[in-house]
């Protein structure tokens, strides 16, 4: 005979609830649920025994806790909204205009018969459009917020006294606005004007004040070249018309060619430098650096000699196998040899770039060195 865990019935149904059972075995439970809109009243937790389902079915009571609409102020009212929501309910908030809402735009009615986490409606804060007489806006718009900036500028015939830029500050304000002042009626021009690369030509450019139709004529300044554009500037309706003219810096072109060397440059324009390095073996004679001036390259072009090296001095007691040079070429090599007695030094010997032998010359073993000449 086999023996089967006993069971319980199925649990049915409870008026405007359910239970979730965790199934029907000896010890397993089931938890009442009422639906939303309803409080339960008895036991919410029933169990399994040998003797059925202990206790009774509770009862889902039409919940009396509710939420009246959320009291948010400057909101709008949504249109077909309730006066008063269940537990769980939810609302959406919408400020009114020239509002911000600051929290979650939905809500929901608690259980505590509470909305959870209102949010506020908060005043926008904005700055209507500067009023600076005379001026103009830039970019321009009827409200501004806070930390947005403008341009300034002021009509022709006005001065814009103050800053250029102004800021929305957060109370609503602008932060230090300028004025737009009438000039100084005049139509005489002040000193002569500075340019890069150009300057006056005439004395007259020295004068502190110009009558009207007064002109300066303007030349390049030394190493450079008028490309294009007027050299006159004029007085006018007091002020100075717009210098035309435009320089540029001059160009020296090449060095030149140096025999047995070449220049290395910084570049070909005025105040660059070539600089002249000669081959191995070569030495230079002249000015090693060249400057661009304005009227070319200053200086003589350098020339690249050949290294020699003196006579090496006279060794009593031995032979030198080459022939005797007043000048010795960079690279020639004199070889040495005893006619009596033991060499000591070097055998051979050879002109160094820089003019010396890399060597002196050897001795014979019981021999000394005559005075050079």
């Amino acid at each position: 005979m086999e023996c089967q865990k006993k069971k319980c019935n199925a649990l049915g149904d409870i008026e405007n609830g359910r239970y979730d059972q965790e199934g029907r075995s000896l010890g397993d439970k089931a938890i009442a649920v009422c639906n939303e809109g309803y409080i339960l009243r008895g036991e919410g937790v029933r169990m399994c025994t040998e003797k059925g389902w202990n206790g009774t079915d509770p009862i889902c009571e039409v919940s009396k806790i509710i939420c009246s609409a959320p009291a948010v102020a400057n909101r709008l009212i949504n249109p077909g909204e309730r006066t008063q929501y269940a537990p769980q309910d939810t609302v959406n908030i919408i400020c009114s205009e020239g509002f911000d809402l600051i929290g979650l735009p939905q809500v929901t009615c608690g259980r505590d018969g509470q909305w959870q986490d209102l949010p506020v409606c908060s005043k926008v804060i904005t700055c209507s459009a500067p009023a600076v007489a005379n001026g103009r806006i830039q970019p321009g718009s009827k409200v501004y917020k806070p930390k947005d900036s403008v341009d300034i500028t002021c009509s022709e015939g006005f001065d814009l006294i103050g800053p250029a830029q102004v800021v929305c500050g957060p109370d609503g304000q602008w932060q230090a606005l300028p004025e737009c002042r009438l000039k100084r009626i005049t139509d005489k021009c002040g000193p002569a004007p500075s340019y890069p690369h150009a300057f006056p030509r005439d004395g007259s450019s020295r004068l502190k004040e110009y009558r009207s139709g007064a002109y300066i004529r303007y030349k390049c300044s030394i190493g450079y070249g008028r490309v294009r554009g007027s050299t006159i500037i004029r007085c006018q309706n007091g002020q100075w018309t717009k210098l035309q003219l435009q320089c540029e810096r001059k160009k020296c072109g090449s060095a030149g060619e140096i025999s047995n060397g070449h220049f290395e440059y910084t570049g070909i324009l005025f105040g660059d430098s070539a600089t002249a390095v000669c081959e191995e073996g070569y030495e230079l004679i002249g000015s090693k650096v060249q400057i661009c001036r304005d009227g070319g390259w200053d200086g003589r072009s350098p020339v690249c000699e050949p290294v020699h090296c003196p006579p090496p001095p006279e060794v009593k007691g031995t032979e030198i196998l080459d022939p005797i040079y007043d000048h010795v070429p960079f690279g020639h090599v004199l070889s040495y040899h005893c006619r009596t007695g033991a060499l000591i030094g070097e055998r051979e010997i050879y002109c160094t770039k820089t003019g010396t032998w890399n060597a002196p010359p050897p001795v014979c073993k019981g021999t000394h060195i005559k005075s050079g000449h």
